[in-house]
């Protein structure tokens, strides 16, 4: 316990120099050991959280500086994608095209991802039921003229 202050006052120094990650990691130190955090902590937590609940900032990484890392960049990325690419596999395998290397680059230049990212969405566990579902549904498609 006797290392914490100086453990404390090295995040805050951090956090000055432009660690955004500093502030998050003081906290939740100081919750770990202690009943509250000091004055310069709770201005910076409240501070961020301002921001976010006035809708300043979009999300809370934003709002403490975080970047998002890349494993989360991915993840996002990849929910985002994954009902396009779905529904667009159901539409071209219902074109007769098989679901090989050749299906996966199509769809993946239309998204601007490589062949490999659409057949990781295509099998990933999060699409396993849309893949049985899918097929099963009559789905309409609108024809360009």
């Amino acid at each position: 316990m006797k290392e914490l202050p100086a453990r404390m006052e090295d995040y805050r120094r951090r956090l000055k120099q432009g660690d955004a990650d500093a502030g998050l990691r003081a906290l939740e130190e100081w919750l770990h050991c202690c009943s509250g955090p000091p004055e310069w902590l709770a201005n910076y937590v409240c501070a961020a959280l301002a921001k976010w609940i006035e809708g300043e900032v979009p999300t809370l990484d934003a709002a403490f500086g975080v970047q998002p890392r890349k494993h989360l960049r991915s993840v996002r990325l990849r929910r985002k994608l994954r009902a396009y690419i779905l529904l667009r596999v159901e539409d071209l395998r219902r074109d007769h095209m098989p679901i090989d290397v050749r299906m996966f680059e199509t769809i993946g230049t239309e998204i601007g991802q490589s062949a490999g990212f659409v057949k990781e969405v295509l099998y990933d566990e999060a699409s396993s039921r849309w893949r049985e579902i899918l097929p099963k549904l009559p789905i309409r498609r609108i024809h360009e003229k």
